[in-house]
Order: structure tokens, then C-alpha cells, then sequence
């Protein structure tokens, strides 16, 4: 077959008048987007002449830019599978208005191979404005649907599908009318429910134990409770973030607080708080849209007055702290007594049980004196009175002390003692190495009281800038619904909460271990435990940079 220049005359000779004369948009367009052949009423239609068209590029000039590549993808799938297609898309017109056309596209194939495309599209501009409209309500579409009816009186008897909507309207209102009333009642009951939920809100937020206080993202108050007056001595019907600041003023920078928190959406907690008179504990806290959102719409203030724990707190202390000074004198008059008498009246007493009944006395000396010593130590821990120096010395040298220190007493119960030594040399740790060691006696002392056979393995690693240190027994293990009482003030993690054990402990040991340990910059943990298994207890302490 002889090759055919498709132009706009081969193509009016090929299709006659038809095209001419059909009140429907035509365009012939080659697979690349060149513009072959439009007819009257797509310049109509558009308000473009035949000069702004032909030849032109159907994708660049006449689509809108956010469809050129769905244009394009619809012109590809007609071309590689040469079958017809119905496509819908906006047409630029002249004046940069949009028209929107259902488009009709069938391939013209020449050789096997698609040459152009006809396109039959009808104007359903109006109609997707009409169907919107309808949507909306009924008098709007009705107005609008007689507008465009005028105005459009050819599409109306070419698209019977819209006179049937159309005609199917008032149904269409009478199901709109129904689903509003039913509707109205949901609204309705869920807003009682609201308003319940919200009185009982209210209610809770009224006996909540703190001042409590709801912002909006602009940092209004939106809610507060009765105890922020309570807390402050006044009464406010209204707050302001800048009042509350006022009265806090002199003692923590409130809005600078609560600006970190906007800033980094995290809480922020201010603990001690002293105006003078009473304590407050200050928790702010981001309100997020939702749980998967980082998106805030507000915070959370709580305002606690804490007087009287920190006077409870306080009291408690001073009389732990008195006590064992005042302890402590006479404790050491009875021991230093008690060596005065072993010494010079021993050999005048022949009664056997007098020497039993004096070291009965020396020993319960030496445990009272280590007991006051220990509620000595927690109450300096607490109050911040220890002072921890910052010195560089060798873990593995301070292990190899404790070790030569305490291995008489494990051998004493049958239990070995070892120091798994790592295989290179370890950096120094900078840290208070007498308090360290302290720490490092009490867990191996531990380890030895709880095992009755095996024995204690100690081992140090460097990791992540931090020295830790493993202290293994094969001892009794701890329960796991125990194991959260360790390192608490006068806890024993033993099979009976309500029971102490037989090892004569304070449960003082671990919290102290703990305390010194934070305090030098580390941790103290449990690693695990496993009943009659053993456990292994870590502490970590920051290494000496080079």
C-alpha cells in the first residue's frame, strides 16, 4: 500500500462533511501530540483560530500542565494496543479558562501502526458543575441546572443520562432529606454524649491532685482547674501563661520552660520549686494530634505543691542524719570499752561465758556502728553533702584488689573468686576510685552472702566510652516479680516481700551503690537473674579520653 500524507485535506476528504458539520469537538492528533485537524466547533469552543492550532503540540499548548502525563499515558495505551478509549481532561481555551471534555479517541491504523488519532469530545463542563452543585443543595442545582439547561440546550438532547438525573433529583433530595434527619439524631445524641464526657471531665480534672492547666498551640489557656487558685492563694477566673509566670518569678523561669517544651515537644519536669513558704513540682508536656502524629495542638501544665513531702523528706533525713551521729558516740565508747575490758579484765573472770557474752557485745558494736555508718552515707548521698573526686585509675588494679580483699571470706564458704581478665589492655576510668570500690566490695560481698556453692566471676569490658563491670555469682537468683525492688531504700529482693532474710542486710547496700554510682556519671543494673541460677549485676563508669 503506497505511504498516505495524512493532513487536514486528506483528512476532510476521508471523513466528508461530517466533521465539519457535528455539533461535537473533533480533533485529529498524531501519537507525538501534533495537532492534524480540528473542527468548527473546537474553535468555537475554544475561541482559538485555525493558525493557533494546527500543527501545534496537543500536550504542551492545549493541556493543562497537572495532566500532561495522563494525557500523554492515555495517547501511549491507545497507540501500543491500538483499541479505543474514553478519557476525560480540561482543554486551555484562549482566554487561559478551562473547558472539560469526555473524550471518545480512536485509533486510525495505517501499516499496522497507529498514524493518528480521532478524538470525539463533548463540553461537560456544565455537567460536572451541575452534578457538584446538586450535591450541595437542592435550590443551588436547581438554579444552576436551569441556567446551564438554557445555555446548553444541544448537550441536554445529546446526554439523556443528565435529564435522567435530573428527573431522578427529587428522589435523590427525598433520600438527602432522610439521611439529614438521621443525621440530626446522631448529632444530637452524640452531643449529649459530649457534654457528659465533658462534665465528668471537668469533674475529674477539678480533684486532680495538681494544679492543672490546658494550652492551646498559641499558648492561650483553655482549661484549668480549682487547686491552681488554691495553689497561689488567688482567685482567677481567667489565666494567662504570663500570671502564672509572675508568681513563679525569682524562683524557676517558667516560660523558658515552657518554650523548650513548644520547641523540642518534649516534657520538661522542674522539680523544687521554693517560693518561700511551700515547694511546687512544674511538668509540662506536649498534647499531640494524635499517637502517630509529631503534629502539637497544645500542652499540658501540671503545678504540684509539694510541701509536705519535702518537709516529711527533710525531717526524715535530719532525724536519720542525727540519730546516727548521735548513735554513733555511744557505740564507739561501748566498743572502745569493750577492748579496754578484753584487754586488762579477761584473765581475772574465770567464767567461760563472760569472754562469750563480751564478743557477743564487740560484734553487735561492729554491726551497729556499720548500720549508723550506712544511714550516714544514704543521708549525705541524698542531701548532695559527698564530695566525689575525679581521678584516673586502673579498673582492672581496683578489681584485683577487691578480689585479694574479700577471697578469704569466699573461700571461708567453700566459693571461689576470679577475674576473667580481658585479653588487651583497657583505658583508665575517671571516677572517685575509693567510692568505686566501695560499690565493687558490696556486689562481690553479695554475691558470696547469696551462694552456697560455684562462686563469683568478675569481668570488665570497654564499650561505647564506658567501662563495664560484670559481677556474676551462682547463687540463689531473684524472682522476676522481685527483681524491681532492687536498689530501692530498705528493699531485699526475697522470695517474701513481707519478710527480711537471714544475711542481716539493711537493703541499704544497693541504693547507696546506686547513688554513688550516678553521681560519678555511670549506671548500676541488673543484667538478669534466673532462680537457682545466679545473677549478674553491671555497673558502668566513663573511661579517660586519650
Amino acid at each position: 500500500m503506497p505511504n498516505i500524507e495524512f493532513n487536514e485535506n486528506t483528512i476532510k476528504a476521508s471523513m466528508g462533511t461530517f466533521m465539519e458539520n457535528v455539533y461535537l469537538i473533533v480533533l485529529c492528533i498524531k501519537p507525538d501530540g501534533t495537532i492534524l485537524y480540528a473542527n468548527p466547533h473546537f474553535y468555537k469552543s475554544t475561541g482559538y483560530s485555525k493558525e493557533d492550532v494546527l500543527g501545534k503540540n496537543w500536550f504542551e499548548q492545549f493541556v493543562p500542565v497537572n495532566k500532561i502525563d495522563t494525557v500523554i499515558q492515555t495517547m501511549n495505551a491507545i497507540v501500543e494496543n491500538k483499541y479505543s478509549m474514553k478519557s476525560e481532561n480540561a482543554v486551555v481555551k484562549k482566554d487561559n479558562s478551562q473547558l472539560i471534555v469526555e473524550w471518545h479517541n480512536v485509533p486510525i491504523i495505517q501499516n499496522n501502526s497507529v498514524e493518528y488519532t480521532v478524538s470525539l469530545g463533548i463540553d461537560v463542563t456544565a455537567r460536572n458543575e451541575v452534578e457538584l452543585l446538586m450535591k450541595l443543595n437542592e435550590k443551588t442545582m436547581r438554579e444552576r441546572a436551569e441556567m446551564y439547561a438554557k445555555q446548553n440546550s444541544v448537550l441536554e438532547e445529546t446526554k439523556i443520562g443528565m435529564l435522567n438525573l435530573l428527573e431522578d433529583a427529587k428522589e435523590l433530595e427525598e433520600a438527602l432529606q432522610e439521611e439529614k434527619k438521621n443525621v440530626e439524631l446522631k448529632v444530637e445524641e452524640r452531643t449529649k454524649e459530649l457534654n457528659e464526657e465533658k462534665a465528668r471531665l471537668i469533674s475529674s480534672i477539678n480533684s486532680f491532685p495538681s494544679g492543672f492547666v490546658v494550652t492551646d498551640e498559641d499558648g492561650n489557656i483553655v482549661l484549668t482547674n480549682n487547686l491552681l487558685n488554691d495553689i497561689f492563694k488567688v482567685r482567677h477566673v481567667e489565666w494567662t501563661l504570663s500570671e502564672i509566670s509572675g508568681y513563679m518569678e525569682g524562683s524557676t523561669d517558667f516560660m523558658s520552660h515552657y518554650n523548650k517544651c513548644k520547641r523540642e515537644k518534649k516534657s520538661v519536669l522542674v522539680n523544687d520549686i521554693d517560693l518561700g513558704r511551700k515547694f511546687l513540682e512544674l511538668y509540662i508536656a506536649p498534647i499531640f494530634l494524635s499517637p502517630l502524629s509529631d503534629k502539637t495542638i497544645g500542652n499540658i501544665i501540671l503545678i504540684t505543691d509539694i510541701t509536705e513531702e519535702k518537709i516529711l523528706e527533710r525531717s526524715k533525713d535530719e532525724f536519720f542524719s542525727i540519730a546516727s551521729h548521735e548513735l554513733r558516740t555511744p557505740l564507739t565508747a561501748i566498743r572502745g570499752n569493750i577492748e579496754l575490758i578484753k584487754k586488762h579484765f579477761m584473765s581475772k573472770v574465770s567464767d567461760t561465758s563472760f569472754e562469750e557474752m563480751i564478743n557477743d557485745i564487740g560484734a553487735s558494736s561492729d554491726r551497729l556502728i556499720e548500720l549508723v555508718n550506712e544511714f550516714l552515707n544514704m543521708s549525705r548521698l541524698e542531701q548532695g553533702k559527698i564530695t566525689f573526686e575525679k581521678e584516673l585509675f586502673s579498673m582492672e588494679e581496683l578489681i584485683e584488689e577487691s578480689i585479694f580483699e574479700m577471697e578469704n571470706t569466699a573461700a571461708g564458704k567453700g566459693l571461689y573468686l576470679k577475674y576473667e581478665k580481658p585479653n588487651e589492655s583497657l583505658p583508665r576510668v575517671i571516677a572517685d576510685a575509693n567510692r568505686t570500690k566501695e560499690v565493687l566490695l558490696n556486689l562481690i560481698n553479695n554475691s558470696i552472702v547469696y551462694s552456697d556453692k560455684g562462686g563469683t566471676t568478675i569481668k570488665s569490658v570497654c564499650e561505647d566510652g564506658f567501662m563495664k563491670v560484670y559481677v556474676t555469682d551462682t547463687g540463689r537468683g531473684i524472682l522476676p516479680q522481685n527483681q524491681n525492688l532492687l536498689f530501692r531504700k530498705f528493699q531485699q529482693a526475697n522470695p517474701s516481700i513481707y519478710a527480711r532474710d537471714a544475711s542481716k542486710s539493711t537493703g541499704l547496700g544497693l541504693y547507696i551503690s546506686r547513688l554513688m554510682i550516678e553521681a560519678m556519671g555511670g549506671k548500676i543494673y541488673l543484667e538478669k537473674s534466673q532462680e537457682g541460677e545466679g545473677s549478674t549485676f553491671v555497673f558502668s563508669l566513663p573511661v579517660a579520653k586519650p
